[in-house]
């Protein structure tokens, strides 16, 4: 998977490209970490995902936890229909602002 990083003021949105599986999400995890810390708003572009597995998913609800604790804004965007019934699945679409 494929990270691309794009930061304006306290507002982050990373494009992931590729799939986030049990390999690729502890590079996710860290960059989350890294970056969550200076900003208000994340924004996880999926235009580009073509594939979440159960860990993805821990890392997002995970992310969504952080942010919703420090009343910080965080939203998926551009989720593609096999994603979303995915997510769908596991109930993240009731906690998780998807645009």
């Amino acid at each position: 998977m494929d990270i691309k990083r794009v930061q304006s003021e306290d507002r982050l949105i990373l494009f992931l490209d590729g799939r986030l599986d049990v390999i690729t999400s502890p590079r996710l995890d860290a960059e989350l970490k890294r970056s969550l810390p200076t900003i208000n708003k994340l924004v996880l572009d999926f235009s580009s995902l073509s594939y979440i597995s159960s860990a993805g998913i821990r890392v997002i609800l995970s992310t969504q936890k952080q942010l919703s604790s420090q009343d910080k804004k965080f939203c998926l965007r551009h989720v593609s229909e096999p994603i979303m019934d995915v997510l769908e699945m596991t109930g993240i679409t009731d906690t998780i602002t998807i645009e």
